[in-house]
């Protein structure tokens, strides 16, 4: 959210990381998200299994990253409070 020079290094190291997984649709990055969100939408749902098994406890910095598939219900975005919007 404060960077979003970093936001946009991250989707594409992320799109070039899944990309030898089959075609990346998007990359979407949920920067408000206190857990650190990352969303990337694959042409199909083998290609989706292959991007959740090569990124399962990879490291991206000093963070290790977890990987499932949507379950088509979860809401991932945080809406700004208030405060926040007026700034």
């Amino acid at each position: 959210e404060r960077d979003p020079a970093a936001i946009l290094s991250y989707k594409e190291m992320l799109a070039h990381v899944c990309e030898p997984c089959g075609t990346v649709r998007e990359v979407i990055v949920y920067d408000r998200h206190p857990e650190g969100v990352v969303q990337v939408v694959m042409a199909s749902p083998e290609e989706a299994d292959n991007v959740v098994f090569i990124l399962q406890n990879r490291a991206l910095g000093s963070r290790k990253l977890t990987a499932e598939l949507h379950d088509g219900k979860t809401r991932y975005s945080v809406e700004e409070k208030t405060e926040e919007q007026a700034k």
